[in-house]
């Protein structure tokens, strides 16, 4: 049977007249708005690429458009592993030579209106044509978030109207030959029910139809991202139909993501087994997204899988993933946290930073002091606790919430005043008091020797970050009175404790890696 194609008139312009009644009932009028930015032929781009598949159609071309979308790849000088990159190699690249942007955005308005023009000629979209299409929408968001982003503006959360009423259009299109009026649709809530209601024969009969062969410019079916597939069929998507753990429909993320993000554990496994790669590089690194997502038993599990607790090419680390909202789930981070030191992973001062960054550095010592000291030393650990946040609050590095009910307002007000000299204030206080005024530093001397038992036991490099602490202790401990050079050491050690660039967080922060990783003997 004979196919109708619709064409444009010579010199004309767009209309619901002049394209397959499907296509003109599916999208909204300013669709065939040549001067509308929002439409897919509103630019010279666009119209042309309408144009260009007009002339394929009239020369007997058929509906598989891979030769047209090799042709525009090829003249856009954009790179193929560019073009289907994450949003981050994407940025990279864009940020490495910003006159590639015009290339970039050019072939994707080129990619977004070829796949609309043939549903307007043809009344249906090729499934290469839909996901070459898909991911150029995706593009399109990419280059907003990073034009956002270069000027200073905040990167916006919702995807632009135009690009998602664009890929609604795309996604029920019907696909050539089909006596539907529209695409069968596989969006993610459908694939999901049929999961659950269906065999897995029956889900291969429904994804036979919906064609999973991949193309140059495009990505494979989404089916084999969602946890909720069978086994049996993610199996023969990946043996028989080509499908790649490793990439989704409109950008290359992993299968791991969406398994991560609800906790599919046994899913994880499954697919290691079928080859997915637990280390690949990138913001799509597994571990990344498991620390991110503050997934625990996620983290277990793949590291138990084999997966590198620090691996290379990632950027920020998993640590770093996890330390830079400590405070959003404390428990979740506390866990990740101990089970990444555990493996191995160094303490970086990117890791420092983030935990710093994040407001929550002293409510996460404790969590961390909290088990390695519960077991072995019970008694000890309220009055180590509250020695570390004297410490804290002293030298203002993680201020208490509860700061403005106690007696000593701030850190200015400790240590003397505005008009007064820090250093000198704060050595007096460490060396005498002030007869008959509250100390506040009264409960850290008593108690601060509980916190030298802590790392009695630990390496010389630890030891020696707290040899402050312990210096200052040998002075108020020698029960004589001080001397000029006393007061100079006093001084001198006070001037390290304030001003030293991250000393006080790297003190806490290396004390406690170690009682971390020693919590029976940190009290012995």
């Amino acid at each position: 049977m004979a196919v109708t194609h619709w064409f444009d008139p010579p010199g004309g312009v767009p209309s619901p007249a002049t394209s397959h009644p499907v296509f003109a009932a599916a999208v909204p009028a300013w669709y065939h708005d040549i001067t509308d930015p929002r439409s897919p032929f509103g630019s010279p781009e666009g119209i042309g690429m309408l144009r260009r598949v007009e002339a394929w159609y009239t020369d007997g071309g058929g509906d598989d458009l891979s030769g047209l979308r090799d042709e525009a790849g090829a003249a856009s000088g954009v790179p193929r592993e560019v073009w289907l990159g994450s949003d981050g190699n994407i940025q990279a690249w864009l940020n490495a030579d910003e006159t590639g942007q015009a290339g970039l955005r050019e072939l994707a308005t080129r990619m977004m209106a070829m796949a609309m023009a043939q549903f307007k000629i043809t009344g249906a979209v090729h499934p290469g044509m839909e996901r070459a299409g898909g991911r150029a929408a995706w593009v399109k968001v990419v280059l907003r978030d990073w034009d956002d982003h270069r000027r200073g503006e905040e990167v916006a959360d919702e995807i632009p109207e135009d690009i998602a009423s664009y890929l609604r259009i795309l996604r029920h299109a019907p696909e050539p030959g089909s006596t539907l009026g529209h695409r069968p649709s596989l969006l993610p809530d459908d694939w999901v029910g049929l999961c659950r209601s269906r065999s897995a024969e029956e889900l291969k009969r429904i994804l036979r139809v919906r064609n999973v062969d991949a193309t140059l410019w495009g990505s494979r079916t989404e089916a084999h991202m969602f946890p909720e597939t069978p086994l049996e069929v993610l199996r023969w998507l990946v043996e028989t139909r080509g499908a790649d753990l490793d990439r989704c429909h409109e950008q290359p993320t992993s299968a791991f993501h969406e398994a991560i993000v609800v906790g599919a554990t046994t899913r994880l496994r499954e697919l290691v087994e079928l080859g997915a790669d637990i280390n690949r590089e990138g913001e799509a690194n597994p571990l990344a997204i498991a620390c991110r997502e503050r997934r625990p038993e996620v983290v277990a599990t793949l590291l138990d899988l084999g997966a590198d607790p620090d691996p290379s090419g990632v950027s920020p680390s998993p640590l770093v993933e996890c330390l830079a909202g400590a405070t959003r789930d404390l428990p979740a981070t506390l866990a990740i946290t101990r089970m990444l030191l555990d493996a191995g992973v160094p303490v970086t001062r990117e890791a420092r930073a983030a935990l710093a960054r994040s407001g929550g550095a002293f409510e996460f010592h404790r969590g961390l002091l909290r088990p390695g000291l519960l077991a072995a030393c019970l008694p000890r650990l309220e009055v180590a606790e509250d020695a570390l946040g004297q410490l804290n609050r002293l030298l203002g590095v993680a201020p208490d919430p509860t700061w403005e009910e106690r007696i000593w307002e701030n850190r200015e007000e400790t240590l003397g005043g505005p008009d007064c000299d820090q250093l000198d204030h704060l050595a007096e206080l460490l060396c005498s008091g002030r007869p008959g005024d509250p100390n506040p530093l009264e409960d850290l001397l008593s108690h601060v020797s509980d916190l030298c038992l802590i790392v009695r036991h630990g390496g010389d490099w630890v030891r020696q970050q707290w040899l402050w602490v312990k210096r200052i202790l040998a002075i108020l401990g020698s029960g004589t009175p001080l001397g000029p050079d006393q007061l100079t050491e006093a001084r001198a050690v006070a001037w390290e404790l304030v001003e030293r660039p991250e000393g006080m967080e790297r003190l806490v922060s290396l004390t406690l890696e170690w009682v971390l990783r020693n919590p029976v003997t940190a009290c012995r």
